[in-house]
């Protein structure tokens, strides 16, 4: 009988223990909002949830504390301003996104800015603050959703929230413009640091290029796809490529990061416009025949600097070799086979996983192919020649020392040209180069058809030059029946 009431003792003592210890684990924790989802239990349809007025809260961002006014009217989220921050100003205009997001949503429950992640939640987290004031119905619950900053190198990156498309969020406001000029951004990949140079002019993204990376190189070249989409105005909707979403995201933060550099109001430059500046642009504005369509069939040379390398001649049937000079032509250069038949390229073959055969960057090869099929279209022979123009000038003036380098643009394209190139004292080596390539080719797409070609490489253009160079010595081989196989 004691064994039989130590044994009933010790149940129900276990019961209790476990219904108590239930209770804990399912009791809601109402001290974190976060925890919480945004509603209102009071089941009122149109009845507002907040007080009209202004109201400040803050929270703490990268820096130090963040501090915001919200404007509420008629019970909704009117406006939301920044009062005082720590912040570096570039992330904080990447972070100021969020902003649009809550106030066209209503609420808190929208996704972080990629990039500036902990800025932008801080500033989430401060309108949460400021709102805690304004509630009219105790029942309402006021919800954050913070998304994870993700910093750690060597470990997979969680998702931030942005689904499938991805958003370029450096938008403009409505006085604001970019400022021509080369900017730097970081982002972070799937395994750290991602480093871009990001070229505007006439405020426009014309150029971008991977300065540095440290992600896997199969996917990230997949990734780099996404550059060609991210060119042109700023604020688009781009879709991350499958495969490589933390790279492309990495991608488009650093180009967000770099973008945020170049924005400027509008009143804050007014340039004198120069006697040159003036010819310069009574050219761009009359009246332009070729509409930039690099597909369009035109067997007439399209630009006497070209004339050149415009080959003219009829091509010998057969496959022919040739050599071209791209990123690292200092490690040796790119080999193209090119097969002609009727005087016509029908096939380009580059090998990129052989050494021997591609010795420049391979994690950029899929961009430099995406421009390929203007080299086999039915205008290839001025597409071939805008290239070769692009070679010519591009390793012209990495001969030319840094303190003669405007004065020799200026000479080569005229002032207009001469001016993007700002201060070069502490540029070197890649750094250089790319910063001339973007005038380079900004240069031969204002004077040339040949714009959809040269965005469509961009982030690999010098590998592309190489592929081009390659073809042209390849051409020149078939002009003098120089096959290495028949068809």
């Amino acid at each position: 009988m004691t064994n039989i009431r130590k044994l009933f003792i010790g149940m129900t003592f276990f019961i209790l223990t476990g219904v108590l210890f239930f209770g804990i684990l399912t009791k809601p924790d109402l001290s974190n909002n976060d925890s919480l989802g945004i509603s209102s239990s009071s089941g009122e349809s149109g009845k507002a949830d907040f007080k009209d007025g202004e109201y400040f809260g803050e929270a703490n961002g990268y820096g130090g504390p963040i501090k915001v006014k919200v404007i509420i009217e008629k019970g909704k989220i009117k406006d939301i301003t920044i009062v005082s921050h720590s912040e570096t100003p570039e992330y904080l205009n990447m972070a100021k996104g969020v902003i649009k997001s809550i106030i066209d949503k209503g609420n808190l429950d929208v996704d972080s800015v990629s990039g500036a992640t902990i800025s932008s939640n801080a500033i989430k987290k401060a309108v949460a603050d400021a709102l805690k004031d304004a509630v009219l119905n105790e029942e309402f619950k006021i919800a954050v959703k913070e998304d994870p900053e993700h910093r750690a190198v060597g470990k997979r990156a969680p998702s931030v929230g942005l689904g499938s498309d991805v958003t370029s969020v450096v938008a403009l406001g409505e006085n604001q413009q970019l400022r021509d000029g080369t900017y730097t951004g970081v982002g972070t990949g799937y395994n750290g640091p991602i480093k871009v140079s990001v070229t505007i002019s006439n405020g426009q993204i014309v150029d971008i290029a991977v300065v540095s990376h440290s992600d896997d190189r199969p996917f990230f070249s997949k990734a780099t796809r996404l550059i060609p989409s991210l060119l042109g105005s700023p604020g688009k909707n781009v879709d991350a490529v499958g495969g490589a979403t933390f790279s492309s995201r990495g991608i488009i933060s650093a180009v967000n990061n770099a973008v945020s550099k170049a924005i400027g109001n509008k009143e804050e430059e007014v340039a004198a416009v120069t006697e040159q500046d003036a010819v310069n642009t009574q050219i761009d504005e009359e009246p332009n025949t070729m509409d930039n369509d690099s597909d369009q069939p035109n067997n007439q040379i399209d630009n006497s600097e070209a004339s050149e390398f415009y080959i003219k001649d009829n091509l010998k049937d057969g496959v022919y070799e040739g050599w071209g000079r791209g990123y690292r032509h200092t490690k040796g250069k790119i080999r193209t086979l090119v097969t002609v038949k009727d005087s016509k390229i029908v096939d380009i073959a580059v090998e990129p996983n052989k050494k021997e055969f591609y010795a420049d960057d391979t994690d950029f090869h899929e961009i430099a192919f995406g421009g390929i099929e203007y080299l086999k279209n039915d205008n290839w022979r001025n597409n071939l020649s805008h290239m070769m123009l692009y070679q010519k000038y591009i390793f012209e003036l990495q001969s030319v020392s840094k303190d003669n380098l405007k004065e020799e643009i200026g000479k080569k394209f005229g002032e207009k040209y001469a001016s993007k190139l700002g201060d070069v004292s502490g540029l070197r080596g890649n750094r250089l180069r790319e910063k001339l390539s973007g005038i380079v080719k900004l240069y031969i797409k204002d004077q040339t058809r040949s714009k959809d070609m040269l965005d469509s490489v961009s982030g690999a253009t010098f590998s592309f030059g190489g592929i081009s160079e390659g073809i042209n010595d390849a051409i020149k081989k078939a002009i003098v029946n120089g096959a290495i196989e028949k068809p």
